[in-house]
């Protein structure tokens, strides 16, 4: 693998509480490790959140991707706090719909909690391991 395997897409979310309200919000695309990546972050059942990594090729060909993948939230007075408890392995192709799904036990309204709230900002990292490719 190159240098570019291993990163941290940064997700900054402005205005995150309106953001928030509407139950649905989608990150920029993130070209990182010769893919381009999405985060978003839905509300489901029982108030919960559900957060899905979407990974994409930037052609037509046949691709994968391979990766460990990790989240976390900053916190405004003790850093960064794990939303995903560990790594996962995650397979992406053109095949499927190239996307990790995880539900999470974080209810929704206290993501943009005052714990979490940066001058009406939240802040997500995922930590990106890319294990193997072909692009």
């Amino acid at each position: 693998m190159t240098d570019d395997s291993k990163f941290v897409l940064r997700w900054e979310i402005d205005d995150a509480v309106a953001k928030f309200g509407t139950g649905k919000v989608q990150s920029e695309v993130f070209d990182k490790g010769g893919f381009e990546w999405t985060i978003a972050a839905e509300r489901i059942e029982n108030d919960k959140t559900a957060f899905t990594l979407r990974c994409d090729a930037v052609h037509n060909r046949e691709w994968k991707c391979e990766a460990d993948v990790g989240m976390k939230q900053h916190r405004v007075s003790a850093g960064p706090q794990d939303v995903w408890p560990k790594e996962e392995r995650a397979c992406f192709d053109e095949t499927n719909d190239s996307s990790v799904h995880k539900p999470t036990i974080s209810s929704w309204s206290p993501i943009t909690g005052p714990t979490y709230l940066f001058n009406g900002k939240v802040i997500f990292e995922l930590h990106v391991n890319i294990i193997s490719s072909e692009r």
